[in-house]
């Protein structure tokens, strides 16, 4: 039985700080006119039950064979070298598990962007024995008034395509069309928005079939 006065729970956080002073300003020595980032932060977590540790009873373990006094062990990075490019993710490790070398869990994203406004997303999820899925979206500025867009995401673990989008968008200076198709499991739509700056949004779709489910993504 675990209870709280048994649990040391260690925890340890690295990150790093980028100074650079703005552009057009000269070499300077006062600390007010740079610019901090954290870049990269690492962050390491758990838990240690010293009562699974040292009890000589079976019946008070998690395993009557085999002392665990480890929790599984959580990693977390962040790491963001320039305002383009991010990359964020985590796992999880059970020091007992040799099955899949104890790995439960694993996420991983990466954004990559540029001045035009381009934006490149992937994500990768897994879970042990349960889901890994790849998620992607892409945006792509061809000019002041036209752009285009494409979103994926795939269920690796059943093997199935879960949600497929293309569309383009073009912006005028007081209102923007959105011209888009979508595939979601076994439904298909195709639709526009209309909007309006500052008189709302008028919105309608044309479907073959209605999406009852929207993904959503955290």
């Amino acid at each position: 039985i675990l209870t709280t006065k048994s649990l040391v729970t260690p925890e340890k956080t690295i990150s790093e700080t980028q100074k650079k002073l703005p552009k057009k300003t000269d070499e300077t020595t006062d600390p007010s006119l740079y610019d901090y980032r954290e870049f990269v932060r690492l962050t390491i977590s758990g838990y240690y039950d010293i009562r699974e540790a040292t009890t000589d009873d079976p019946t008070e373990r998690i395993d009557p064979d085999e002392r665990q006094p480890w929790s599984p062990m959580y990693v977390e990075l962040n790491f963001a070298p320039s305002r383009y490019i991010s990359l964020r993710g985590d796992l999880t490790y059970d020091f007992y598990d040799d099955s899949n070398d104890g790995l439960d869990s694993h996420n991983i994203a990466v954004n990559l962007s540029d001045n035009r406004g381009d934006r490149l997303f992937v994500q990768h999820r897994y879970r042990r024995d349960s889901q890994e899925t790849i998620y992607t979206d892409l945006w792509l500025t061809i000019n002041e008034r036209w752009a285009a867009y494409a979103e994926y995401e795939r269920n690796i673990y059943d093997d199935l395509d879960i949600r497929t989008s293309l569309g383009v968008v073009y912006q005028a200076q007081c209102w923007a069309l959105d011209i888009n198709y979508l595939e979601y499991e076994d439904t298909s739509q195709f639709g526009f928005m209309l909007s309006f700056s500052g008189l709302g949004e008028f919105r309608r779709r044309f479907s073959l079939q209605q999406v009852q489910s929207p993904v959503e993504y955290d």
